[in-house]
């Protein structure tokens, strides 16, 4: 079903972040890097490059597909880290001896400033959380990993569980709403662009314009 089709879940971030932004990459087909973007990218092909390891009893396997093709989320995605403790009261592990817990961590390149994690991050680790959780069968935790202050930070996931998921929810609600009907979401005015790598294609500061289909329409109306 069209208003029902999968999502990506690092497009997730990318709405939650800035709607416009995301309506100018997924239905505009528009991209553009910046160093910020460069840098993040650097930090991931680093994460990635180690592959699966084992170090300390603990397993870690990266860039790790996940999903969750329930119908009240449909998500796909890749998953930097998932980390696998021996735990008595975790989930078996195919392939694998014993019992695990599970924890993900999202490597990002700079720390927010007086906060542990910004939502859109946080909803876009809850998203991979909600794929772990369906493939095993568990509740599995996260952390994210800032780049910049070389810091580990362990995130609430579980404990802030109906929140998060109200979130997500809502913004799976309205991606598909926009991309079913092939419509850019309008720019936010209160939105922080100085780091933004789609800056020079969106403008921010050029005056909003009346849109052609609302041009066409009021001529039909006036006759004009």
């Amino acid at each position: 079903m069209l208003d029902n089709f999968q999502i990506n879940i690092r497009r997730i971030q990318h709405f939650l972040y800035c709607p416009h932004r995301w309506g100018l990459m997924e239905i505009g087909n528009m991209w553009s890097e910046n160093a910020y973007v460069t840098k993040a990218n650097i930090l991931h092909s680093k994460v990635h490059e180690h592959g699966s390891r084992t170090k300390n009893q603990v397993l870690r396997l990266t860039d790790v597909p996940v999903f969750n093709d329930s119908e009240e989320y449909n998500l796909y995605g890749v998953a930097d880290t998932l980390e696998l403790y021996r735990d008595e009261d975790g989930v078996k592990i195919n392939g694998r001896e014993g019992n695990y817990r599970l924890v993900l961590v999202e490597y990002k390149p700079t720390a927010p400033a007086n906060i542990d994690c910004r939502e859109e991050d946080l909803i876009q680790i809850f998203a991979q959380k909600i794929c772990v959780d369906y493939i095993f069968n568990c509740k599995s935790e996260a952390a994210v990993y800032y780049g910049n202050t070389r810091k580990r930070i362990d995130l609430c996931v579980n404990k802030d569980y109906k929140r998060l998921d109200s979130i997500l929810r809502e913004t799976l609600g309205k991606m598909r709403y926009y991309s079913s009907r092939n419509e850019i979401p309008e720019k936010n005015p209160k939105q922080r662009c100085n780091g933004c790598s789609m800056r020079d294609v969106c403008i921010p500061k050029l005056p909003k314009t009346e849109s052609i289909v609302n041009r066409i329409r009021n001529t039909n109306i006036t006759g004009e």
